[in-house]
């Protein structure tokens, strides 16, 4: 017997990038995986769980599988600029969505959508989050207060903030992702550089012998092409989207939980946590000092600081017996 399943065309954004694909409820396991004793109903069929892996359960799948209500991509997706929208639409088309009549309609709905994004003021929606903070679970108040403490008093984060943050990574997830509008990119240079600066990869890419020899100028033109081709490619894993999640006390002071969110292919988007910080410029501060090159300002990086990543291979000096 074939599986069946409902596919969905979803269209999502992180960071500068929007993404459209297919998707359909996770068939997140069998049923045979729920304990025996929790398997069957006292007529003998099975009992479907309410919530698996901290998601709803949609009911039983090809009669055997527990579907949840959450979204996983099938392996069809493109990313996509504001600016080019018509590679979303023959996406669609490309995988037959245009033979449903609503198709047309989700596009101009969708071109409205980015248009609607595009025209709002950048500054205006980066200062609504600074004013606004996430009402958070009471059973993470103290967590949240002790937090803020830590940095008020320059201690360690409490023990319990991991709560929070897997709180945030499951549950708590869509109150990070309505930032992600507010949010910038940036390239991971300090791990990327790791695998991109290096004389022999400069060798090989330029197609230079060993005969020649390599200087700096060499070094720093061939990395700012690199570094261009990086926040070109925007990859999800090397160039991560940066989120600033605001906290507030009671008695109104206020930190950032800062985090950089990657993407892992399938797997989907995998937050990073940094601490916390008084403000969203004292992270973006940290982040840079940490190694991260935002996009908007990747020209901006100095010869110095390149060449500071450079991995050099050194010829091996000839010892006289």
């Amino acid at each position: 017997m074939a599986s069946t399943w409902t596919e969905h065309l979803c269209v999502s954004r992180i960071g500068d990038k929007w993404f459209i694909g297919e998707f359909g409820y996770n068939w997140a396991a069998s049923i045979y995986d729920v304990p025996e004793e929790d398997r069957y109903t006292d007529s003998g069929e099975f009992k479907v769980p309410e919530v698996w892996e901290g998601h709803k359960v949609l009911g039983i799948a090809d009669g055997e599988y527990i579907e949840t209500d959450e979204l996983v991509d099938r392996g069809n997706y493109i990313e996509f600029l504001s600016s080019d929208i018509q590679a979303a639409v023959e996406f669609g088309i490309e995988f037959g969505w245009r033979k449903y009549q609503d198709f047309p309609i989700a596009m101009e709905k969708l071109r409205a959508i980015v248009s609607e994004f595009s025209s709002t003021d950048v500054e205006a929606r980066n200062d609504a989050i600074t004013t606004k903070a996430t009402l958070l679970p009471k059973e993470f108040w103290e967590i949240r207060d002790a937090a803020i403490d830590s940095l008020l008093s320059k201690s360690p984060l409490p023990e319990g903030i991991a709560d929070l943050q897997d709180w945030l990574a499951t549950d708590g997830w869509d109150d990070l992702l309505a930032a992600w509008i507010n949010e910038d990119v940036a390239l991971n240079l300090k791990e990327w550089a790791v695998y991109k600066f290096s004389d022999s990869s400069l060798r090989d890419d330029e197609g230079h012998d060993a005969s020649v020899a390599i200087t700096d100028q060499m070094r720093v033109d061939y990395a700012r092409a690199a570094i261009r081709d990086a926040v070109e490619q925007s990859e999800g894993y090397d160039s991560p989207s940066i989120h600033s999640f605001l906290i507030e006390r009671e008695d109104g002071e206020r930190a950032i939980l800062g985090c950089t969110v990657e993407i892992h292919g399938q797997a989907g988007p995998v937050p990073q946590w940094h601490g916390i910080f008084t403000d969203k410029e004292a992270f973006y501060v940290y982040l840079r000092q940490a190694g991260f090159l935002l996009h908007t300002f990747a020209d901006e990086i100095s010869d110095t600081e390149i060449l500071s990543f450079w991995v050099v291979q050194k010829k091996k000096k000839k010892t006289s017996k």
